[in-house]
């Protein structure tokens, strides 16, 4: 394997890897705070991902927030609707973006 291929699949585990533990992060807060609402355990875990990309510096489309929910799109359904985190939201703690999420639920 060449240094490009190898590079390129290093970068994917390393973002994997970030996006996992970051949906770990929310699942824990989940259980923590006893939250059973599926709609607002799906926003949870959809804010966690959308922190998470900005905290990369990235913004994820439709798809890759299936990815990370470990739902499949139907083949040639590709969608490029891209999700960022608002602007006012940029400077909070994952936390504090979870927090806020449940108090707008509810």
């Amino acid at each position: 394997m060449d240094l490009d291929n190898q590079l390129y699949l290093e970068n994917i585990a390393e973002r994997v890897n970030y996006y996992n533990q970051a949906r770990k992060h929310g699942i824990r807060y989940i259980i923590e705070n006893n939250i059973v609402e599926n709609p607002l355990i799906i926003n949870i875990l959809l804010m966690t991902a959308v922190w998470s990309a900005h905290q990369r510096e990235e913004i994820l489309t439709d798809d890759e927030i299936q990815i990370f929910f470990g739902l499949a799109t139907a083949q040639g359904d590709n969608s490029f609707n891209m999700i960022e985190l608002h602007p006012e939201h940029q400077e909070l703690t994952l936390n504090e973006i979870l927090e806020m999420t449940v108090e707008r639920y509810r």
